[in-house]
């Protein structure tokens, strides 16, 4: 493909040399569904299932925390289609989104068995490390377009130009 200056796209290892996109871009582009997906019904299953009633306790700090989450996922996909690259939406920044898995695959495993797990810990858990995971994406992509652009981060001047040799 090419960008509407004419210029190729850039490809990434993956991009449409795979197997599944060349006979199936529907399933491969629902692949791309699957974090959106899991997040969503984890968080349903999570509130539901609670053991505490972790919603009724800390109804802002639940939807900051998965507010947190979805926000990650589609900053990536905007970062991915920025710079005409694939979007790979299974990341190891994704830790939040397994961790959160893994705690709801255990209430749903234990059916609200109380064994002594403190749900407001882990929910204040969940949002420093969404928080901080998320803080880590933007601070990394606002250093790459400020090094790329040539300009100074949160500033309306540009860098100085460095004087050519004669």
């Amino acid at each position: 493909g090419t960008r509407s200056d004419g210029s190729p796209r850039p490809r990434s290892h993956l991009s449409s040399d795979t197997w599944l996109c060349r006979r199936l871009p529907f399933v491969h582009a629902l692949t791309r569904l699957v974090p959106f997906a899991m997040l969503l019904v984890l968080g349903a299953v999570w509130v539901q299932m609670s053991s505490s009633g972790i919603f009724a306790n800390h109804p802002r700090l639940v939807l900051w925390t998965l507010g947190l989450l979805f926000a990650k996922l589609v900053t990536h996909l905007m970062v991915a289609h920025l710079c005409a690259t694939e979007y790979h939406p299974l990341r190891r920044t994704l830790m939040p989104v397994f961790y959160f898995a893994f705690h709801t695959g255990v209430l749903v495993l234990l059916q609200k068995q109380s064994l002594g797990i403190d749900e407001d810990v882990i929910l204040i858990e969940f949002f420093v490390l969404s928080l901080v995971t998320h803080l880590h994406l933007i601070l990394g992509v606002v250093s790459e377009m400020k090094m790329v652009l040539g300009v100074y981060a949160f500033s309306i001047t540009s860098r100085p130009k460095k004087p050519t040799p004669p």
